[in-house]
């Protein structure tokens, strides 16, 4: 299920660029470009490590999280991708809306 598109407005806190740079803090790969996120809190990411003709696959991951007690921080320690689609026009063409049977 997909929710909503990272937003392009600094002061939305889905903006893009923040959210690219904790995504980058926390140590998800740099092959892995988030663009949304579902209701459950996963994220949908285009995954440059696997192309099909010059496009990367769509991805879906609900991160993994460790707490690094004596920093207080949390880290990414590791994810399972779950392929969603081949191509981005694919995961378009698979949306429909709450109201659609």
């Amino acid at each position: 299920m997909f929710s909503s598109l990272f937003s392009f407005s600094e002061d939305s806190p889905f903006y893009i660029l923040d959210w690219y740079q904790r995504r980058l803090d926390d140590g998800i790969p740099e092959h892995l470009i988030g663009f949304g996120d579902c209701p459950f809190g996963s994220t949908y990411y285009f995954d440059y490590s696997v192309l099909t003709n010059n496009e990367p696959r769509i991805i879906n991951i609900g991160e993994l999280w460790e707490e690094i007690a004596e920093e207080g921080q949390t880290a990414a320690i590791g994810y399972e991708p779950i392929e969603v689609v081949d191509n981005f026009e694919s995961f378009l063409k698979s949306l429909t809306s709450l109201g659609d049977d």
